[in-house]
């Protein structure tokens, strides 16, 4: 019996050495791929890190992008009412000029768009009633410089200011209106340099 028991104890110890080392394995083996995990999971945490910081970033330029934007287009806003607001009191200031000042205006505009023949101006009622003695002469004077010759129309044009010059078929609206229309670009540009510099 004390050679089976000690055969017994032999394959015990056999036995629990084996469990002993298949566990040190297992552990050892667990150990690694907790670490690999560990390593996996810390490699996935900081790309995930990256991901989120770069997308972060995206939105972030986006959104300032986006409110750049915005005030620039506010701005433009703003000053497409400053030179609007700029040109309609121009407009208003002209048209509340003196007699004097207001038709000496009238000569020089009326001169610039004189053309050789035969030409009528036609002015507003207002305009008309208020004429001064020497407007025709004084158009007839510039007239002479473009060879050219203008009667005033006893007829009033339905404008508020300026006058309109007709020769033959051909008319041109010369009221301050159409004139700041008809030079729009180049009356915001300056109004925009003047307001801006």
């Amino acid at each position: 019996m004390a050679g089976l028991e000690s055969i017994l104890s032999e394959i015990n110890s056999q036995g629990m050495a084996l469990v002993e080392a298949e566990t040190a394995a297992a552990e050892k083996k667990a150990a690694k791929i907790k670490a690999q995990g560990d390593e996996d999971a810390a490699s996935a945490y900081e790309e995930y890190l990256l991901q989120a910081e770069r997308k972060a970033e995206l939105e972030s330029a986006a959104v300032c992008s986006a409110a750049d934007a915005e005030a620039k287009r506010a701005a433009l806003s703003c000053r497409s009412e400053c030179i609007d607001k700029a040109v309609q009191t121009a407009l208003e200031k002209l048209s509340k000029l003196g007699d004097k000042e207001y038709f000496d205006l009238i000569v020089v505009l009326a001169k610039k768009s004189m053309r050789s023949g035969s030409g009528v101006i036609q002015f507003s009622q207002r305009d008309l009633k208020r004429m001064p003695s020497d407007l025709e002469q004084r158009l007839q004077q510039a007239a002479k410089e473009k060879a050219s010759q203008i009667t005033i129309s006893k007829e009033a044009a339905d404008i508020e200011n300026g006058f309109i010059l007709s020769y033959g078929l051909i008319s041109e609206n010369c009221s301050f209106a159409d004139i700041v229309d008809a030079q729009r670009d180049a009356v915001r540009d300056l109004a925009a340099s003047v307001l801006f510099g």
